[in-house]
């Protein structure tokens, strides 16, 4: 039989087949057998199938080859009938997107975690009502479509997908969005339409980098405000959002989303819109059909960039002229409306012909509007150099001049008319506007009025038909002379003209035989037009007298009010004056007593007086200088007139406001300090806060006692500070620097961080955007002095003056582990002032750590999430809310201003440091140390300052970046290979509680450890085994989740005796934690290869530079064995650039 199947080239594939067996279909398929093969009759296996069954393995089998789609690898399974996930899915690990959509699946297996190239995932239209967990294991998923299932939630763990960018959970049975959406800040589009939605979480406005949103068939009980702080959006689809049978209006002011392009309100019961649609100038898409507007919405008629209007299925009988304006559309929809204009025929032909029509009769109305205000205009034209000028306007050639200005010599007007109709004619372009700038710049000035006039009564004109002229009524306290005069002349002329009348028709009637009938009326109907529009030149001019005569009435009232409240101030300047001089005899008479109350206390106490008698005094002072400022302030009033010295009134009148307050308090609290503590340094710190020295010799002839020269010193300087506090402090904090005055350098530190505490927040919303590469770019403008806080970010400013504040994410390059420069990595800051550069600007961050180059390097993208950086240092500063920062290193700095250290108490995790610590040629074996800190630089030196100082010495041996949570307990476990833990503090599983600070001037809790070795015999004394110790470090309770492990060498004391007294490996750990970064500089000059180097910078064991360093020494000793001394390593370490290591050297 094998041979008959041989000689039919029939496969088990096309005997299966052909037999109808599903089952071995399968198996066959999945083992690899090929469907192309075809048999003695050239038959496939799929062609042989008869059964439906086979056929659809073998159509199932075809589907599950991946076939490359829009540049992803793609298995297309939609719409196959499928009640479950085929397991052959699965074993393709390759896939990234996979399409299930369209089916009857009604769970998603776990199994689905192995796709860990997952990109795209399409799950919708299936009946689903639960996500697997593993989902939230797909960490490279960018778009999930979820649409048509029944699903209530999403997976615990969802905010883990953290690349998603395209969520779409449309027309499923949420009831409320999981607050775990609001973390995905990758979001571009979400689709929350179809569901029995009530709310949205206010976390959602986090969301800034989202494009397009669906809300739509919701039932929100009113508008989610929340969509309205998306400023980033350009899609929104919110039609019928509060469900059927309600109307779903449109908030009024919509007009705040300014980016938006597309806008879909279809089937809302909308009547009108608001007016805040005027503002949306970037749409481009508009639709508002299945309504109930009986007329297109005035709000959109002035939209700049509409292409695409949809109006389908409304009330709207007819479409306005002025849509002829709106060029820009390509796309006009207006089915199913009862529309009487444009006629049928022209609507069956399309949007072109609609459009072509609107423009084309607009046209023909704005040019017979053109012709009554040419006519019009033209009846003021009563000389032919007037009509000279209007045909050089019209740009009329020599032919047309001659046809025109040669009828009619006798009447201008008729001529100027005829011209402007010509200019009508040649020029499209023909307007009042234009008319009156070409007669302005060819110096008809007059003329030019005249068509300012009559394009300003055309545009009144519809007022003035429905309710007449304005009413006339007399204007308080009196009336202008000019304008009773020209009032007068009008009746004057109405009154002739009228005369002139009576006389013509009398004159009409002796004449009639001389004159036909026909003539005569003419006559008189000319005079009764010539009369009608004197009468209503006659009204306007009226108006605009009486509204003259109002005009003049307010103004001298005002400068009446002015100059009364003018005087009021010179009094009130001058009464303060008064008072400032006795205040000023006032303070001079307490500063003396104060002086003498000082020389008591210091007979009474001599110098070191007791600290309650200095208080008192100190109080003393406190108490005459506050008054003494705030008398000060209130002698320097505004001495400018009219409205600004009553608003400068008014503003007195009221409280003070608290930042007034505060820095009142703060002054004083810091004159206080500072003037009783300073004594005959007063003259060294007004010359180094820039008070002239002929203003100091006053200073010292003017007062008796150091203290009040002190005082009149600093109250002199912040008087004439440029920014106010606590900016200006910076300046003093480095005078008393250079000065070596620590102690009063601390009073104004503390003043400076008291005083920022305390100023009054304003929180202020900055805008973002994120650009193609992530990069997000936050922008705000702050309006003036004080302290503000930037809403869903962690930044704050104290800012002297307006200032321009932009910060934007820079992401971390592929290979920053390996790189040797700091890179400059976000995010990065720029400050701009109204007022200059150098103006002090200070920036509020949440919480600081300090990293050493080192700890830098060694740290993952994901470890330095949310971070910020200080100029000059390698200094990281995490945030608390903003994930899309990054920051690993960082070489220049980016930020200019200063730096203030805010803490805070934090939930989030925090990077910290296992630090350890270890002593050596002790006769009992090795102690160790094991300290929990904040990361900072500082902290670390000053433990092993601190240790260092102990006998035996401590030396810092490494330190490992973890995750801690502050106030947490953490327990260390420790193991020894080839020696006892002889001694450990405390005991396990006893541990330590992490504090999240940056207190340096304390020593923080250890574990304590003493390891010894095993005595070995003397005959392996030469080839003594490494002392090995393994720590553990996990939060009690949690022994499983180890966040920190570390393996280390040790050397105890027998080892060391057993050296010999020049082994120079005894110095590598020191030279280890000196060197570090420059250790490929050592190498080279310790005979090492460039590739030498290399291997030992990539080997996989050593994770930063100081175990490369490590790895470099043991080598160099290994190669040259007894060679390798203390002498040779100095000389290379000085040829190296390193001389301070080789000074320390020499000195242990």
């Amino acid at each position: 039989s094998h041979t008959l199947l041989y000689l039919q080239n029939e496969t088990p594939l096309h005997a299966a087949a052909k037999k109808g067996h599903p089952e071995c279909v399968r198996v066959l398929l999945r083992a690899g057998a090929n469907t192309v093969n075809r048999n003695s009759d050239n038959k496939t296996a799929e062609e042989l199938a008869v059964q439906e069954d086979v056929q659809q393995v073998l159509q199932l089998f075809k589907a599950l080859q991946p076939k490359v789609v829009d540049g992803l690898l793609t298995i297309d399974l939609s719409a196959k009938g499928l009640t479950s996930v085929p397991a052959e899915v699965f074993d393709n690990r390759d896939v990234e997107c996979l399409d299930l959509s369209n089916n009857r699946l009604k769970s998603i297996p776990e199994e689905i975690g192995q796709l860990q190239k997952l990109q795209r995932l399409e799950l919708y239209s299936n009946l689903l009502t639960q996500l697997p967990q593993a989902i939230t294991t797909l960490h490279n998923l960018q778009v999930i479509l979820l649409s048509h299932n029944k699903l209530e939630t999403l997976p615990d763990g969802f905010s883990r997908l953290e690349q998603l960018h395209g969520l779409n959970i449309q027309n499923n049975i949420f009831k409320k969005i999981p607050e775990e959406v609001c973390s995905l800040l990758q979001l571009g589009y979400l689709g929350l339409g179809g569901n029995p939605l009530k709310c949205l979480p206010d976390k959602i406005s986090q969301l800034t980098g989202l494009t397009r949103l669906d809300i739509m068939d919701c039932q929100f009980d009113e508008f989610p405000r929340q969509v309205l702080q998306l400023k980033g959006l350009k899609e929104l689809y919110m039609g019928k959002w509060a469900g059927e049978g309600k109307p779903s209006l449109v908030p009024e002011d919509i007009g705040r989303l300014k980016n938006l392009e597309n806008l879909h309100m279809e089937n809302s019961d909308l009547e009108s819109l608001p007016e805040g649609v005027r503002e949306l100038v970037q749409l481009k898409y508009l639709n508002i059909s299945d309504n109930r507007f009986t007329s297109v919405p005035e709000q959109i008629m002035n939209l700049p960039n509409i292409t695409e209007l949809l109006l389908s299925n409304n009330r709207i009988s007819r479409l306005p002229l002025k849509l002829g304006h709106m060029t820009q559309i390509v796309r006009l929809e207006i089915v199913r409306n009862p529309l009487t204009y444009p006629p049928p025929d022209v609507c069956e032909k399309g949007t072109a012909a609609i459009m072509d029509f609107l423009r084309r009769k607009l046209g023909e109305k704005e040019g017979r509007e053109f012709g009554k205000l040419f006519f019009c205009f033209s009846q003021n034209v009563t000389q032919r150099v007037e009509v000279e000028a209007l045909a050089t306007v019209a740009g009329l050639t020599a032919s047309e001049r001659t046809s025109i200005l040669g009828k009619d010599k006798t009447n201008p007007s008729y001529q100027a008319n005829n011209v402007l109709l010509k200019w009508m004619e040649k020029d499209h372009e023909a307007s009042m506007d234009k008319l009156q700038q070409e007669l302005s710049d060819i110096g008809m000035g007059q003329l030019a009025q005249e068509a300012g006039r009559i394009k300003v009564e055309r545009l009144k004109r519809p007022a003035d038909t429905s309710g007449g002229p304005p009413a006339k009524r007399p204007a308080a306290g009196g009336s202008s002379g000019e304008g009773l005069q020209e009032e007068q002349q009008t009746k004057e002329k109405i009154r002739q003209a009228e005369q002139k009348l009576v006389q013509m028709q009398r004159h009409s009637e002796t004449q009639e035989a001389m004159s036909t009938p026909q003539q005569t009326k003419e006559k008189i109907r000319q005079a009764e037009q010539k009369l009608v529009q004197m009468q209503h030149h006659s009204e306007t001019q009226e108006a605009m007298v009486h509204s003259l005569r109002a005009e003049v009435t307010r103004l001298r009232d005002k400068e009446e009010q002015a100059q009364k409240v003018l005087l009021d101030h010179k009094l009130e300047i001058q009464q303060l004056q008064e008072a400032n001089v006795a205040m000023a005899t006032r303070v001079d008479d307490l500063l003396q007593d104060n002086e003498k109350l000082r020389s008591q206390v210091v007979l009474l106490g001599g110098e070191h007086a007791d600290e309650q008698t200095t208080q008192v005094l100190e109080q003393t002072i406190l108490m005459f200088t506050e008054n003494f400022l705030e008398k000060y302030r209130q002698s320097k009033p505004s001495l400018e007139g009219g409205e600004e010295a009553e608003q400068q009134k008014s503003r007195q009148s009221k409280p003070p406001l608290k930042e007034s307050e505060l820095a009142t308090a703060a002054e004083s609290h810091l004159l206080t300090k500072l003037s009783c503590r300073l004594g005959s340094d007063w003259r060294r710190l007004g010359a180094g806060l820039g008070i002239p020295q002929p203003r100091l010799d006053s200073i010292q002839a003017q007062y008796n006692s150091a203290i009040q020269r002190a005082c009149r010193v600093l109250q002199v300087w912040m008087w004439g500070g440029r920014h106010g506090l606590p900016h200006d402090l910076k300046q003093l904090e480095t005078v008393l620097k250079d000065m070596d005055r620590p102690d009063l350098l601390d009073i104004v530190k503390t003043a400076f961080k008291d005083y920022i505490e305390e100023m009054p927040e304003v929180e202020v919303e900055p805008d973002a955007s994120v650009d193609e590469q992530g990069v997000t770019t936050w922008s705000v403008q702050l309006p003036g002095r004080g302290k503000f806080l930037c809403k869903h970010t962690d930044l704050g400013v104290v800012t002297p003056c307006p200032v321009q504040l932009t910060y934007r994410t820079v992401n971390p390059s592929e290979h920053w582990p390996e790189s040797e420069d700091w890179e400059l990595i976000g995010p990065l800051f720029h400050i701009q002032c109204n007022h200059g550069d150098d103006v002090p600007v200070e920036l509020l961050l949440p919480h600081i750590l300090d990293l050493s180059q080192e700890d830098g390097s060694a740290l993952s993208p994901d470890d330095v999430r949310a971070a910020h950086v200080v100029a000059g240092n390698t200094t990281l500063h995490p945030a608390d809310v903003t994930p899309t920062h990054f920051l690993t290193r960082h070489q220049n700095g980016s930020l200019w201003a200063s730096m203030l250290q805010k803490l805070q108490a934090l939930t989030m995790n925090r990077r910290g440091l296992f630090t350890l610590f270890k002593t050596s040629q002790t006769p009992h074996g090795v102690d160790v140390k094991a300290h929990i800190v904040s990361n900072t630089k500082g902290m670390v030196e000053t433990l092993q300052e601190d240790l260092s100082k102990l006998h035996p010495r401590f030396y810092h041996w490494d330190s490992l970046p973890c995750s801690f949570r502050p106030h947490r307990i953490y327990c260390l476990q420790a193991s020894v290979e080839n020696g006892t833990l002889a001694h450990a503090e405390p005991q396990p599983p006893g541990g330590l509680e992490y504090e999240d600070t940056l207190d340096c001037d304390r020593i923080y809790p250890s574990f304590h450890m003493t390891v010894q070795r095993s005595n070995p015999g003397t005959e392996h004394l030469q080839h003594l085994q490494h002392l090995q110790m393994t720590l553990q470090l996990y939060p009690q309770a949690e022994s499983s989740n180890v966040i920190c492990s570390c393996t280390r060498y040790l050397d105890d004391g027998a080892a060391i005796e057993q050296r010999r007294p020049d082994d120079v490996s005894q110095h590598f750990f020191f030279i280890k934690e000196k060197v570090s970064v420059h250790w490929r500089d050592l190498a080279h000059f310790l005979d090492f290869t460039r590739s030498d180097i290399d291997t030992i910078q990539y080997k996989q064991a050593n994770r930063d530079a100081k175990d490369c360093c490590m790895d470099m020494l043991e080598q160099w000793r290994t190669r040259r064995g007894n060679a390798a001394t203390l002498q040779v390593l100095l000389q290379a370490l000085t040829e190296a650039g390193l001389q301070d290591t080789v000074d320390q050297l020499n000195n242990m």
